[in-house]
């Protein structure tokens, strides 16, 4: 594995060249972690592996390099200063519950979010940051579309017709009406 720190990144990408953020590979970067379990504040305890015995710590130091282009590390500053006074709603599965906890991991950083909603089950969260008016929710789906499960001698078979064309309106009554980023995230994601 390749070890790089933030220095050894060029200042600027070529403007020619193009980049394809699916091919390339995980390498260690020795430039400092932009967070750890204990400076997130938003980090739920069930996810803190350091509080759950994980002793090592490499995998922390990991980031993906795509193979012809390099990618600035992550300032959430700058981050927050783009989405001021916007909201975004990262909507899917567990993956994408995962993927909205990091980003709030790495804006916590800069600014102290606060939990305005979470539903009873805890799959629906929003949280505002305040100086920045910036909004960010997640929103579970089990699908993206709406589905009808197959009734196979009328009990449910786990086979699904799906209407491609129909939002799930489990999810799309959820949203608000003015959203300004929607960031969509679902797959199957087991073996």
């Amino acid at each position: 594995m390749e070890d790089i720190t933030q220095e050894a990144l060029p200042a600027k990408q070529d403007k020619e060249s193009k980049c394809d953020l699916s091919k390339g590979r995980w390498i260690r970067d020795l430039s400092g972690l932009v967070y750890t379990n204990e400076t997130c504040p938003t980090l739920p305890v069930s996810k803190n592996c350091g509080r759950h015995g994980r002793t090592d710590t490499e995998y922390l130091q990991l980031r993906w390099k795509p193979d012809e282009c390099e990618l600035p590390r992550f300032q959430p500053e700058n981050f927050l200063r783009l989405v001021r006074g916007k909201k975004m709603a990262i909507l899917g599965d567990s993956v994408a519950r995962n993927q909205m906890e990091s980003l709030l991991c790495l804006l916590s950083q800069a600014e102290t979010p606060i939990d305005t909603y979470k539903d009873s089950e805890e799959r629906d969260r929003t949280w505002h940051f305040p100086t920045h008016n910036f909004t960010l929710m997640v929103i579970w789906t089990r699908f993206l579309v709406t589905t009808t499960e197959r009734l196979a001698n009328g009990t449910p078979s786990a086979v699904y017709d799906l209407q491609i064309d129909s939002p799930d309106p489990a999810w799309a009554s959820k949203l608000p009406s003015l959203i300004d980023y929607i960031v969509i995230s679902n797959g199957h994601w087991f073996f």
